[in-house]
């Protein structure tokens, strides 16, 4: 069997280091908002409901729109230009109103009025998340990519240390939600400005109708296990970021203080790990068994969250849970972008994000009918469906060849 072709990329100039301090700054706005999702937002729906169902299907509504947002994005920006880029130009708007919401999430006295304000927050920042696969694709040739990827796990993992070490304990919680609401605009939409994307004028492209958008996504063996992978690696993710807050606080009963003090030591693993992790993958190992080593690593983490009693325990839980989390983020979405097409960066990024949107949404919602109807609201079986879809996850990732590599080994081989 002859081994798939990888598309020409769609730069192949180095980028300067200003533009990697650039992206750094954009995804710690980014992640700073994410946290406000996965740490802060669980304690402000449980002042208005304990159902594990509501809880759930308010968090999905970020998923959610993710399947309206991030596939618009994509094909837009793919065939606009403003004067700041192509794909700038919706991280410079989309960030103020994402902060507008956050702003005025403090004041809200009803149910209703907090999720019209997520609702709007989480479809923006679905807007703003569609933009970090094609500006790496766009601003960076592949042999930088792992690297990128390794400083925005640092970045991810230093903010949600910060947000979850500094933000939850030291600052009360409408003092949290501003302060983020300030760095969104700052970080994301200031930044912004500095990217420096080029136009692509060369450019050829179809016409582009419902049938070519899904054949597109379909028609390729390598791109349809992407989707697979994308699916179920964001389910068993979002089973942990999206409910081991309750897990903590309903089952083992721990404060919010007591529970991030241990779960933020994720951000020293990255200090330690990623960068080192970054360059070997580069340069000495294949990514689909590198990323297969850091799911495996992950669901021993899940195995142990699943058996955990006390608050050290999840100290372990963390140190497992967080170099899977690292070797995910510094080798996946590099691995992906080497497929994409040159004509379809934005398309094919916005279309695989829908994968992304639709297993964290099932993981939210369906995660959390089946934690509330069929487990009575014991959130620690949260960790059982982790695991079971990790599996899954594992499975997908053997069958995708890093072609890259290969050819790599291979030239190795003839000149030696």
């Amino acid at each position: 069997m002859s081994s798939p072709d990888v598309p020409e990329p769609s730069t192949t100039e180095k980028a300067p280091v200003y533009k990697f301090v650039i992206f750094c700054f954009i995804w710690s706005g980014l992640i700073f908002t994410e946290s406000v999702s996965n740490n802060l937002l669980p304690y402000t729906i449980e002042t208005f409901t304990a159902s594990a169902f509501i809880f759930g299907a308010i968090q999905a509504v970020n998923p959610a729109f993710g399947f309206i947002a991030q596939p618009i994005v994509g094909v837009l920006s793919d065939r606009i230009w403003t004067p700041v880029g192509r794909r700038a130009v919706f991280l410079i708007t989309g960030a103020p109103i994402v902060a507008v919401c956050l702003a005025l999430i403090p004041s809200v006295q009803m149910l209703w009025h907090l999720v019209v304000l997520v609702i709007i927050f989480q479809f923006f920042q679905d807007i703003l998340w569609g933009s970090d696969h094609p500006l790496m694709a766009d601003l960076f040739p592949p042999q930088q990519r792992t690297m990128l990827a390794a400083f925005l796990v640092v970045t991810a993992e230093l903010t949600k240390f910060v947000f979850q070490k500094y933000f939850l304990v030291y600052l009360d919680t409408d003092e949290a939600y501003r302060t983020v609401a300030i760095i969104q605009v700052f970080f994301v939409a200031g930044a912004a400005f500095f990217l420096g994307e080029k136009r692509k004028s060369h450019l050829k492209r179809e016409k582009l109708t419902v049938k070519s958008y899904i054949r597109d996504i379909f028609k390729d063996t390598i791109l349809r296990k992407f989707a697979a992978l994308n699916f179920f690696k964001m389910f068993y993710l979002t089973m942990i970021g999206g409910f081991v807050v309750r897990f903590a606080s309903d089952s083992l009963g721990l404060s919010r203080q007591e529970f991030f003090d241990k779960w933020s030591v994720q951000a020293l693993i990255s200090l330690v790990l990623a960068l080192p992790a970054g360059w070997a993958i580069e340069k000495f190992f294949p990514k689909q068994w590198s990323l297969v080593f850091g799911y495996v690593v992950a669901i021993i983490g899940c195995v142990l969250g699943f058996m955990a009693q006390t608050v050290d325990d999840m100290y372990v839980v963390a140190y497992f849970i967080g170099i899977g989390i690292v070797i995910d983020g510094v080798a996946r979405k590099p691995f992906f972008t080497e497929y994409l097409p040159e004509n379809k960066i934005g398309q094919l990024t916005g279309a695989f994000n829908i994968f992304l949107g639709l297993g964290r949404m099932t993981a939210l919602f369906g995660g959390g009918a089946i934690i509330e109807f069929v487990f009575g609201n014991n959130y620690r079986y949260c960790w059982l469906l982790a695991i079971i879809s990790g599996i899954i996850t594992i499975v997908v990732t053997i069958a995708i060849p890093d072609i890259r590599y290969q050819n790599r080994k291979a030239k190795n081989q003839g000149e030696s």
